[in-house]
């Protein structure tokens, strides 16, 4: 974002193997500003399945990261099956200890929902729902990956996940557009970085565009310009929402929520299927929220939530 910037990398694996096949265990560039560097390899090299995973990234000036990877796969050997996966990044004042995920439209034991839990500091413990020893310590760089028993039901279909740490950590969300009864799964993978919780985040998101536009042809399935888009909502608990589409307020029944949480009480979660049309919601409380879409083998995830902004008093004389 700015002129001489200086970036640095290390604490990747050194064993990965980048596309230039140079041997590196620290990667330092200069940038000017709307300039970008791009590291990469490609994934069938064994030592990249999660030798990136930890890299740890300073720079002396503010600047924007992505990433993840393309062409991706991590429920098992799907190699005809794999997909997009990648978020933003964010430096380590955003980051937090309290978490919340709603489980996106895979099915439950495909290994395809789940999350990674990635250390900032050393002796990092985590803790899954109401659970209370650590399913995992952690040192900085290192990650635990949930497994498909992290979600619980908590009625209507509807699963959630509480994780909690006693350090600041990063979360991010791996989740399928489609179950195996509306597609290929494996092929609808995606990954949505998640903020932790806090009474400081917004009150009203407003608004996700055209929440279910987005135009594909897949395999069987035809040109077509919408996709089936489930809408996600954590709100702090007895808080009162409102979802519009297009300007006009969602009926809710039950069957939309609010779920505990089990291992939160101060949080609750809600979901609306099929949500089409210019969406925004409003909380009484603090409110976040996320999306799952997919059809046939076309599937994605994303984050919709401001950040925490802590107020400051500043006394003049």
């Amino acid at each position: 974002t700015e002129d001489n910037t200086t970036v640095t990398i290390t604490d990747f694996n050194p064993s990965v193997v980048f596309s230039d096949y140079i041997n590196r265990t620290q990667i330092t560039f200069t940038l000017n500003k709307g300039q970008s560097y791009i590291v990469e390899g490609v994934g069938n090299e064994s030592t990249n399945y999660t030798g990136y995973i930890g890299a740890k990234i300073v720079s002396n000036k503010p600047i924007v990261i992505a990433n993840g990877n393309f062409n991706g796969q991590y429920a098992g050997y799907f190699p005809n099956s794999t997909d997009i996966l990648m978020d933003q990044g964010v430096p380590i004042d955003k980051l937090g200890q309290e978490f919340v995920l709603m489980k996106g439209n895979g099915d439950i034991n495909s290994n395809m929902e789940k999350a990674i839990v990635l250390a900032t500091e050393d002796n990092t413990q985590v803790f899954l729902n109401n659970i209370g020893t650590p399913v995992a310590t952690l040192n900085a760089g290192q990650y635990y990956t949930t497994p498909n028993s992290a979600y619980i039901l908590q009625g209507s279909s509807h699963y959630n996940m509480s994780i909690r740490a006693n350090k600041n950590v990063y979360v991010y969300q791996l989740l399928a557009g489609t179950g195996s009864s509306g597609g290929s799964q494996e092929a609808t993978g995606g990954m949505n970085y998640i903020p932790p919780l806090s009474c400081y985040l917004p009150k009203k998101i407003d608004e996700i565009g055209r929440i279910n536009e987005n135009e594909y042809a897949s395999n069987s399935t035809n040109y077509q310009l919408t996709v089936p888009t489930k809408l996600n909502i954590i709100t702090e608990k007895n808080a009162v929402i409102k979802v519009f589409s297009n300007g006009t307020q969602l009926a809710m029944t039950p069957s939309n929520g609010p779920f505990n949480i089990t291992g939160n009480n101060n949080w609750v979660t809600y979901s609306f299927p099929n949500v089409t049309g210019n969406i925004s919601v409003e909380s009484s409380h603090a409110v976040t929220a996320g999306i799952s879409a997919g059809d046939n083998s076309v599937g994605y995830g994303c984050y919709f939530a401001g950040f925490s902004f802590i107020p400051a008093v500043i006394k003049r004389e």
